[in-house]
């Protein structure tokens, strides 16, 4: 007689329990359990505030360029104008023109679109009629190249203001090679719209 005939079969499990805890929506691991919503809730909001804080950031690093390097407030312009006038000390004027130098030099047609050409051109071909000072001539010739590269349409303030004829001097005399050069670089920026005029004032001799 063999053990396993007297072996107790265990009864069949019943379908459907095991089944249906499976597949049971109230599981643990549904990803729209209450819990994981609080989760996800959560989640949103820091992800709002990271981003918020991002466009802060952004803002204020905007706004620290701009104060820098951008664009130049009335009361700044009006003190670079007040520096560059001729009754002022010619260190300040040093100064003044090496910060405008600046400025343009980085500028572009939106960052200067408010430059008060105008009012700084004059300044600037006054400055460059100090023969005795060869720094403020070069510095205010860089200053005009400067604006007629980021702002194409000063140059008929430019040449309106009589510049073309200083350039074209300072050429005729090579006194000084390197306002010489800046003076080249200036005519260059004008030769395409202003020709008559480069020719008028005798360029093609210089």
């Amino acid at each position: 007689m063999r053990v396993d005939e007297f072996a107790i079969e265990p009864p069949p499990l019943k379908r459907g329990l095991a089944d249906k805890s499976k597949s049971s929506p109230d599981s643990d691991s549904d990803p729209e359990s209450p819990l994981t919503k609080k989760q996800k809730t959560s989640m949103d909001r820091d992800a709002a505030s990271d981003h918020y804080h991002t466009i802060l950031r952004r803002l204020s690093g905007m706004n620290e360029f701009a104060a820098q390097h951008g664009m130049l407030g009335r009361e700044k312009m009006d003190t670079l104008m007040a520096g560059l006038n001729e009754n002022a000390d010619e260190n300040q004027q040093l100064n003044c023109l090496t910060e405008l130098c600046n400025f343009l030099s980085i500028g572009t047609e939106d960052t200067v679109s408010g430059f008060r050409s105008d009012a700084f051109v004059p300044l600037l071909v006054q400055c460059m009629r100090k023969e005795h000072n060869i720094d403020i001539m070069i510095l205010a010739a860089r200053a005009l190249t400067h604006l007629m590269e980021a702002l194409p349409s000063s140059c008929n303030t430019v040449v309106a203001a009589g510049a073309v004829k200083v350039f074209c001097e300072k050429l005729l005399a090579i006194e000084f090679i390197d306002l010489a050069e800046q003076c080249l670089h200036a005519l260059e920026k004008l030769s395409t719209e202003h020709a008559h005029i480069l020719l008028k004032e005798g360029a093609l001799a210089a």
